[in-house]
């Protein structure tokens, strides 16, 4: 009895502090309260001793009471405890407050650097005494699973108030330990001991293994795991979701990442297809890119995007621009990318040619621009001369976007000598990349009419580009897109080739972008400004908005006089009104930013999980794989063994216990008796019918061969089992 009394305390002191820790310790992570994480472990240790030595007494539970009788008066009149305490409350509901818009009550004060520990460790007292009571007095489990809930709730209704992986960790499988035992231990407290001790490991095991499949934004997982989480993305994306527009019109949506390769051979007839992919907001009237993904390498044949790639400072400068504008998105289904308004207010950086959204948001707002009417005039004066003929790249690519093959160069440039020598292009010298780019535009624009049924490219045919500007008479916006990008790169310009959706919008109304408006164009780089769109498809020159630029941090700004007023910077809605996106020039970070209260210096850091835990988890998730398989394997086995030999007639089963005994009687090395080999020849070559007595003596021989199995060593009995499927 003393021996399970110790097991029952030793059980409830570590689900106590597993729940009453990990609870507020969510609550330090999730809303950024400035406290001690080793503190408040050390005083949940000791909280959760002292709450398992009490109640262990016969009248514990009054002490307990009898202490916060005479604390409680002074926890309530303390001023340090109520300043950390208003200051808590405070930091949680400024978090309500941008979200919700709850009001911050005015007894709260404003926010100071007070530590918040003392509040918590009361919380987490609070918790783990019901937690301690519930497992020593063998009660039900829901008062204890109420309580460790509620620490968690406070940082989670609000979606940027997410809570370090581990701190979870430690709180869930404090919580489902104590709903998968408490049930048992209120039958019999040994046995529930016992169930505690045999489940700990799976259970952290499986905890640890869901959280490692699927890593939070901040949190990037080992190489080694690539193939397990594309093949989780690769399910998830083929679930579908319904959803509903503005409009009341029902859509059943899949997810999906932009590709990494376009296969330009398999481009032929489009069907223009009216499934809705998003719904688009804006204050503008006019045509707006919806920027998805770019591509850089150009093989001939389609489009690759560089494996790692990455561009910081994809964003403008506001000295190019005259009106700024805001747009809000929700995206239909799961999307592995964000949708960028041309041009972006923001500064973004961008990952193999687009702006990753691991946590697959679906609502989320930009702020966004068109060019300056007067923006060449303005750039002229500061490339004259034969500085806007040379080519130009930009910040840390090289010629990245000058790369094509050697063939299709070659064929290019002798396009581009014929097509700007040419009387009808009246164009034999180009002044500057600007003009040069214009001319091209103009080029590809006239050398095909606008058609969706253009046919496929020949196989014999070794380049798409090629192939579409020298024989074909029709096309749609990724043939004049291709095309433009090759003889951009030929004449020296960096180009490259996006795809995304256009859509026509009406200011302030909600329009349904469809699949029908997925589009390609191209973006090419100029020196101070940065990448510009060219749309060289037939038909949309005049309902687009004058080409803009987006740019590339590093670069000097125009610093020629303009007549049009100076405007300001407008506040930017963040994805789901959570993440503070940066404005220009700032360094860009796709994490949400910790939130820095008024008055206050910088708010304290997550507590990062440890690079031996990872490993840790990691070696347990394998091990885990390993047991479920061996341990499923065994199971089937022996599943299939006693389908047999109870299946059929008496005859039938009796020639199947014969096979088992037989196998049996090799792994344990015990004779067969003769009268069962007797009873096989019966039932196999006899007409006679055995009876259930005589079936009966094959059971008792397994079960002989079982028993003498399990008196040999451990090792040996554990190969018999899971090897040998014997019992």
């Amino acid at each position: 009895m003393k021996h399970n009394t110790e097991a029952s305390g030793l059980c409830a002191a570590l689900l106590a502090f597993a729940i009453g820790f990990g609870g507020t310790a969510c609550m330090v992570t999730g809303l950024d309260l400035p406290a001690d994480l080793w503190l408040l472990a050390g005083g949940c240790a000791a909280g959760a001793l002292i709450c398992t030595i009490c109640l262990s007494l016969r009248h514990g539970g009054l002490i307990l009471g009898a202490v916060a009788a005479v604390y409680c008066p002074l926890i309530f009149f303390s001023t340090r405890i109520l300043k950390q305490f208003r200051s808590l409350c405070y930091r949680a509901f400024t978090y309500y407050n941008r979200a919700y818009g709850i009001s911050i009550p005015a007894w709260m004060g404003a926010a100071s650097n007070e530590s918040t520990l003392l509040p918590l460790l009361l919380i987490a007292g609070l918790v783990m005494t019901v937690v301690v009571f519930t497992i020593l007095r063998r009660k039900p489990a829901l008062p204890a699973l109420l309580a460790a809930i509620l620490p968690l709730a406070t940082c989670l209704v609000v979606t940027d108030t997410v809570p370090d992986t581990s701190c979870i960790f430690l709180l869930l499988l404090g919580i489902v330990m104590l709903m998968m035992t408490q049930s048992v231990r209120r039958r019999d407290a040994q046995q529930g001991n016992k169930l505690t001790g045999i489940l700990i490991l799976p259970v952290a095991i499986a905890l640890s293994s869901l959280m490692l499949l699927v890593p939070r934004n901040q949190y990037s997982a080992p190489e080694h795991i690539g193939t397990m989480q594309n093949t989780l993305d690769w399910m998830l994306q083929r679930i579908p979701m319904v959803q509903q527009t503005t409009q009341g019109e029902l859509v059943i949506s899949f997810g999906g990442n932009a590709k990494d390769k376009i296969n330009l051979t398999g481009t032929g007839n489009r069907v223009q297809l009216n499934t809705p992919v998003m719904e688009f907001t804006a204050d503008y009237n006019g045509t707006v890119y919806l920027r998805g993904r770019d591509y850089d390498v150009y093989t001939g044949l389609g489009w690759e995007s560089t494996a790692g790639r990455t561009e910081s400072g994809y964003g403008p400068t506001s000295s190019w621009y005259r009106e700024r504008h805001n747009a809000s998105i929700r995206v239909m289904g799961r999307r592995g990318q964000y949708y960028l308004p041309c041009y972006p207010m923001q500064q973004h950086t961008l990952i193999d040619g687009m702006l990753p959204n691991p946590d697959y948001i679906n609502t989320y707002s930009y702020g966004f621009a068109p060019l300056r009417s007067n923006w060449l005039s303005l750039w002229r004066p500061l490339h004259s001369g034969l500085r806007g003929t040379v080519p130009v790249t930009p910040p840390d690519t090289g010629d990245q976007y000058l790369k094509l093959p050697e063939q299709t160069r070659l064929q290019a440039k002798e396009l581009l000598e014929q097509a700007f020598s040419s009387p009808e292009h009246g164009v034999t010298s180009i002044p500057d990349l600007p003009s040069k780019a214009e001319q091209i535009e103009r080029f590809v624009r006239n050398s095909a009419s606008y058609d969706l049924n253009p046919g496929r490219m020949p196989g014999s045919e070794p380049d798409f580009a090629l192939w579409f500007l020298k024989n074909c008479d029709t096309g749609y916006c990724v043939h004049f897109a291709t095309s433009a990008t090759v003889l951009l790169r030929a004449a020296g310009i960096p180009a490259r080739y996006v795809e995304g959706y256009m859509v026509q919008t009406n200011a302030d109304s909600t329009t349904v972008v469809r699949e029908k408006h997925a589009h390609a164009w191209v973006e090419y780089y100029l020196d101070d400004i940065g990448w510009v769109i060219m749309d060289p498809t037939p038909g949309i020159r005049d309902t687009e908005p004058t080409p803009g630029p987006t740019e590339t941090t590093g670069n000097t700004t125009p610093t020629s006089p303009s007549t049009e007023p100076p405007v300001t910077e407008p506040s930017v809605t963040d994805p789901e009104g959570t993440e503070g996106m940066p404005q220009p020039g700032e360094t860009t970070d796709t994490r949400p930013p910790l939130i820095i209260l008024p008055g206050e210096g910088e708010s304290p850091g997550t507590w990062q999980m440890p690079t031996w835990l990872k490993t840790l988890l990691w070696t347990m998730v394998w091990l885990t794989a390993a047991t479920l398989m061996t341990v499923g394997q065994w199971l089937l086995r022996r599943y299939l063994t006693q389908r047999k030999i109870h299946q059929g007639s008496i005859n039938t089963q009796a020639l199947a216990h014969y096979r088992q005994a037989r196998y049996l009687s090799h792994i344990s090395k015990i004779p067969i008796p003769p009268q069962l080999k007797e009873l096989a020849e019966k039932a196999k070559f006899s007409q006679y019918t055995l009876t259930r007595e005589e079936l009966s003596q094959f059971d008792e021989f397994l079960h002989s061969c079982v028993q003498a199995l399990r008196q040999r060593p451990w090792y040996f009995r554990l190969i018999c089992r899971l090897v040998f499927a014997a019992y």
